[in-house]
């Protein structure tokens, strides 16, 4: 609630995203609840998201896939890719077994 009106949409979901991502990445989905950990957010983009929680080391990153979309990705090192490559569906074949 301390953004501005203007930001506060984005900014919840920037928060959401960066918590779900660690709860997936701990195993617990959303039955760990998002209220029991911290996120901090660093003013520079390219430093992971910390999150404090001191059972569980890990590092929380987003990434700017269209202005539209959040995404974050959880990892225990903070050792990130440069890069990401996206892919459409129709890059991907889908093949039956044959009986």
């Amino acid at each position: 609630m301390d953004k501005e009106e203007a930001e506060r949409t984005s900014s919840f979901y920037d928060l959401w995203t960066l918590k779900e991502s660690f709860v997936k990445q701990g195993g617990k989905g959303m039955s760990f609840p998002l209220n029991s950990f911290s996120i901090k957010v660093e003013a520079n983009p390219t430093i992971p998201v910390q999150v404090t929680d001191k059972d569980i080391p890990c590092f929380v990153k987003q990434l700017n896939v269209d202005p539209n979309y959040k995404m974050a990705i959880c990892s225990a090192t903070g050792d990130f890719p440069e890069q990401m490559i996206l892919k459409r569906i129709d890059d991907f074949s889908i093949t039956t077994p044959k009986e």
